[in-house]
């Protein structure tokens, strides 16, 4: 099966505005998904309405001026708002060229200040400032494949910010 120029494939709500026109597309577009994925995972919901008939959603991606997600919700960390909407300009040439590129941009919000989100930095700081009994003590029990509570926090009981591993998958 051969493509020719001007097919549109692919789901709407995911689409770059240059995939809806049928115009070629790169990793650019990608990119784009990513910050619709993004821009979804901030704020709770679609970024392109559902509800609208097939007519007015493709109408709605091609144009891809879509609300930045502090626009919907100004509790969305400014940084995290200019990752989304760099991911989903309507311009390729104005949007990431790369994942890799985005990639590092949520990296340094992740990273800033004080703040530990990956398993190599928290065990470098947990083993400088966790005294050595208290990781002996939470490691996974050989016999049972079994480990004990954190004393610094009680089971099931996520805190602000935290990812969880059961959700996201653990990413080494």
């Amino acid at each position: 099966h051969e493509e020719s120029f001007g097919d549109v494939k692919g789901k709407l709500g995911y689409m770059a505005p240059e995939q809806a026109r049928g115009l070629p597309v790169d990793r650019r577009a990608d990119v784009f998904s990513l910050g619709v994925i993004l821009h979804e995972l901030l704020v709770g919901r679609p970024l392109v309405p559902l509800r609208q008939g097939a007519e007015e959603l493709l109408a709605i991606v091609r144009d891809g001026r879509h609300p930045g997600p502090r626009d919907l919700d100004p509790v969305v960390p400014a940084e995290l708002d200019a990752v989304a909407r760099r991911a989903l300009a309507v311009d390729p040439a104005a949007r990431y060229q790369t994942a890799r590129e985005m990639a590092i941009d949520l990296g340094r919000y992740l990273h800033f200040g004080d703040a530990i989100f990956d398993s190599h930095a928290l065990e470098a700081w947990m083993a400088e400032h966790v005294p050595r009994n208290i990781l002996e003590a939470a490691a996974v029990e050989p016999e049972t494949g079994a480990g004990t509570t954190s004393p610094m926090r009680p089971p099931g009981r996520a805190q602000p910010g935290d990812a969880s591993s059961a959700a996201l998958g653990e990413v080494e």
